[in-house]
């Protein structure tokens, strides 16, 4: 499979990306056919194609510093197959330069663990224009350049990463017991010693609150935390750095097989030879 940008003048190409849009236009929502054009023409329209086949394609927009994804969309024939991951990482590899990749989705559609797979974290939540003002999160991709956060090393002793309680402690609306003494870590004489971080398993928490109103103050305060990535473990590399400490048997504690950490880049995989269909 390869990811090829789609150019104006490859007008087959061009009709099958809009023909799976407006397949997909119940979930994707409505998007004239000019702004395919527009995409293509700016060469922000990227396409996987497998063979002579549209397995799917990404539409974004290049605003200020960042990227914002518009359209991910797969085939139904060539779901769970990584496509959503190759189109996702070929818009980084090519827009690198960027803070990162932005993008809106309803709520309601129950997507965060494929937005999670693919790199991103949510940052907060805003109401959506259709008449039910369904909510939309907003999801955010970082390409690790330095940020507001990261221009002026922090002179903290500490990080600490909080949890749902403290964080609704610092930032509910509502009472809550023990919310005073929460308040304690954001005194001043705190600011240099004491740096509060934000880990995806809060947004997450957040993002699940039932009380909507509740839910968006908070999310909202999201955005005044720093939210480190996170890598994920090598736990072979632990394991082996353990039973290499001499005096010590690992034997019966060692955890089992370890697990891939990352699949090769889209980069790395060998290229199938052009298609002539388009």
């Amino acid at each position: 499979m390869r990811i090829t940008a789609v150019g104006a003048g490859n007008e087959r190409l061009l009709a099958d990306v809009i023909g799976l849009g407006d397949r997909n236009r119940k979930t994707l929502g409505f998007l004239p056919h000019a702004a395919f054009r527009q995409a293509a023409q700016a060469g922000t329209l990227l396409a996987a194609v497998e063979g002579c086949q549209l397995a799917g394609y990404a539409l974004y927009g290049l605003p200020g510093e960042r990227v914002r994804l518009t359209h991910l969309c797969v085939d139904d024939d060539y779901r769970g197959r990584g496509v959503n991951a190759k189109l996702v990482d070929a818009i980084s590899e090519r827009h690198a330069d960027r803070l990162g990749i932005m993008l809106k989705c309803r709520k309601n559609y129950g997507l965060e663990k494929m937005w999670t797979r693919l790199g991103f974290q949510m940052r907060t939540e805003v109401a959506g224009r259709s008449r039910e003002r369904e909510p939309l999160v907003v999801w955010w991709r970082s390409h690790d350049h330095p940020d507001l956060f990261t221009e002026i090393e922090s002179s903290a002793l500490v990080t600490a990463a909080m949890d749902c309680n403290i964080f609704a402690d610092l930032h509910s609306a509502l009472p809550r017991n023990g919310a005073q003494e929460t308040q304690a870590l954001v005194a001043p004489w705190l600011v240099d010693l004491l740096k509060l971080v934000v880990l995806p398993q809060l947004v997450t928490e957040i993002h699940n609150g039932s009380d909507a109103a509740e839910r968006k103050a908070q999310m909202h305060a999201l955005a005044g935390y720093q939210h480190p990535g996170l890598e994920l473990v090598d736990e072979g590399r632990i394991r082996r750095n353990l039973m290499r400490q001499p005096g010590r048997s690992w034997a019966s504690s060692c955890p089992g097989p370890p697990t891939t950490m990352r699949t090769l880049p889209t980069s790395s995989r060998p290229t199938p030879p052009a298609c002539n269909c388009w």
